[in-house]
């Protein structure tokens, strides 16, 4: 086949000669991508390595003071203190589930609301209308020779006879269908939600462990007593 001279030819298509000629490419127009600010270095002291943010000031914190003494404490920990320090008083300060057989207390309301929603729905209310609430016939109280009928004459009972001992953190609730303990009736109520089907049965009293708790109020009443006829006789 006889070659196209002219499209070798320089002086002749000069269409050809144009598509194939080469113009030469400015130095500028390589860097057309880069935009002309990166030339520069810009102080941002924000984005350098190692800089953090300025933190910005923590709100004070609000302490309360307690009721019941001169300690002053954070909010959220004024219950603790009340419970743990003034065990007495915390039973009149804090405010009590509506239900009479139930032995929560909490000082804040919302608390109190929260419980009630979570213990206190469809399946506490049927285990009031089968009798799960009620103890054996002949169970004593813990602490005394009294026959106790169900949880909520036990409540009744201890406000009335065992003030003291309400505030006792002894595990005297046993489930009655497997090895849990508590040392209130609340609990053993979230512990039958948990369990589901797995625990039918109600609860009965640890008397070794109501025993030993018994005790140890009577020796903490004694040394109150003392402190407190100590106390007269500096005064007089």
């Amino acid at each position: 086949t006889p070659l196209n001279n002219d499209k070798l030819n320089p002086e002749k298509g000069s269409v050809q000669n144009d598509a194939i000629k080469e113009e030469p490419i400015e130095e500028e127009e390589c860097h057309r991508d880069v935009p002309s600010s990166s030339k520069r270095v810009v102080s941002q002291p924000w984005i350098r390595i190692g800089n953090v943010p300025p933190e910005q000031p923590q709100p004070a914190k609000k302490y309360t003071p307690c009721p019941f003494c001169t300690t002053k404490l954070l909010v959220s920990a004024i219950e603790n203190h009340i419970q743990l320090v003034h065990k007495h008083s915390w039973l009149k300060f804090a405010k009590r589930c509506q239900e009479d057989d139930c032995d929560y207390r909490s000082v804040h309301d919302s608390h109190v609301k929260q419980h009630a929603e979570a213990v206190h729905g469809r399946t506490y209310k049927n285990w009031k209308n089968t009798m799960r609430l009620a103890f054996p016939i002949m169970t004593r109280c813990p602490f005394c020779p009294r026959f106790i009928i169900n949880v909520t004459q036990f409540n009744k009972h201890m406000n009335n006879d065992h003030p003291t001992l309400t505030s006792n953190e002894a595990k005297i609730f046993i489930c009655d269908s497997c090895s849990f303990s508590t040392d209130r009736c609340y609990k053993m109520y979230a512990h039958w939600i948990e369990r589901g089907n797995r625990c039918k049965g109600g609860m009965g009293f640890d008397y070794v462990a109501a025993k030993q708790a018994y005790k140890q109020d009577m020796i903490k009443q004694q040394i109150e007593t003392r402190k407190l006829a100590n106390s007269l006789k500096r005064d007089s």
